[in-house]
């Protein structure tokens, strides 16, 4: 990937555009950046998406082929779609906690946690608290998209918007295929693993 990503560099250089990659390039004296930094720049946008969105996908299809009612729902009216997958990255999320430093002394539930300690943050706890803590396992299609799947302020996934249209795109497709389909056997979750994911996902359907 780094052998493939060096050639694009230099085409890039050789073949500048109005993207970001180009303008990373274009800049110079101080604020230029190295070839080590961009293409850990480059490395880290290719992967941050691959093994997160595949995630969400199976996720997505495996609640959709356990409820059928709900899956009915969503090949009826598309304009459901944009909201359950909100619901899937809110309960479902491929990213389960982020990893974090503290800037200062904090005591959070009795518990003083000093200055520059390494934490873990649980988004998926966070997201079934606030509005959803009464229901905080079940999905809500007319709930307004509140959820921290996507991080939160200077850290927030820049790959976001692509992300939604991937996952909804990829069930209005499937369902265009193949709107009927069932579990045929145990949807296994990778574990232990930096992001959540299913190892496999056994469906059956009857050809159209």
């Amino acid at each position: 990937l780094f052998g493939f990503l060096a050639e694009q560099l230099e085409i890039k250089r050789s073949h500048p555009g109005d993207d970001m990659l180009s303008s990373v390039l274009a800049l110079d004296g101080d604020d230029a950046w190295t070839d080590p930094e961009i293409l850990g720049l480059c490395f880290l946008i290719v992967l941050a998406g691959l093994d997160t969105v595949t995630g969400a996908i199976g996720y997505s299809l495996l609640n959709l082929a356990t409820d059928p009612e709900l899956r009915h729902r969503l090949i009826a009216d598309p304009a459901l779609i944009s909201p359950f997958v909100e619901e899937i990255l809110r309960l479902d999320g491929p990213v389960p906690g982020v990893p974090r430093k503290t800037t200062a002394d904090v005591e959070v539930e009795g518990v003083m946690i000093p200055a520059g300690s390494p934490v873990l943050l649980m988004l998926g706890t966070a997201n079934r608290e606030g509005p959803y803590a009464d229901t905080p396992h079940e999905m809500n299609l007319s709930a307004k998209a509140t959820h921290l799947g996507f991080g939160g302020g200077i850290h927030r996934c820049l790959g976001s918007h692509l992300a939604r249209r991937e996952l909804r795109l990829t069930i209005e497709e499937f369902h265009a295929r193949i709107p009927d389909y069932r579990l045929a056997g145990e949807a296994e979750t990778l574990w232990p693993a930096g992001t959540f994911g299913l190892k496999s996902l056994p469906l059956e359907f009857e050809p159209c």
